[in-house]
Order: structure tokens, then sequence, then C-alpha cells
């Protein structure tokens, strides 16, 4: 079932994975009771992004994408 579980540990290790997302657009949202973000391209869901904070500071990123599993997941959130 999709690609297996990669876990980053360290500032390092997850901005080097970080990349932008031309003309990407972030909405707010809730995951699991905490900050989260849906990651829209180009109108498509993305991705979503769930944040659990620390000490005023994110300690863990939560997240997964794919066009269809996230459609599904945040159908009603995303308008169109």
């Amino acid at each position: 079932r999709g690609r297996p579980v990669q876990v980053y540990h360290g500032v390092e290790a997850v901005t080097s994975r970080a990349k932008s997302i031309p003309g990407a657009e972030l909405i707010p949202v809730l995951v699991n009771g905490t900050a989260g973000v849906i990651v829209v391209v180009q109108g498509r869901p993305f991705a979503i992004l769930g944040f659990i904070v620390s000490g005023g500071k994110i300690a863990e990123i939560d997240g997964f994408a794919g066009h269809e599993r996230v459609a599904r997941l945040v159908a009603g959130f995303i308008p169109g």
C-alpha cells in the first residue's frame, strides 16, 4: 500500500528535503485536533501536513501526499 513511511530527525534532515512548490496554496486546517495545512497545487489537493508544537516550536510534522488519496480526505474542505 503506497510507499513505506520515511522518518527524518533533526532540523537539517527535514529542511534538506523540504522543497518549495511554485504556486502552492496552504489552507489552514485542524489535523487530529492540532494545527495543520492542506497543500493545494494548481487547484488540486496535493498533501496534508499536521504539526505537533512543543515549547513554541514545531517538534514534529506528520504528512502524506498523493492527489487521489488526499482528495478523498479533504472533500468538502476545498471548493470545486
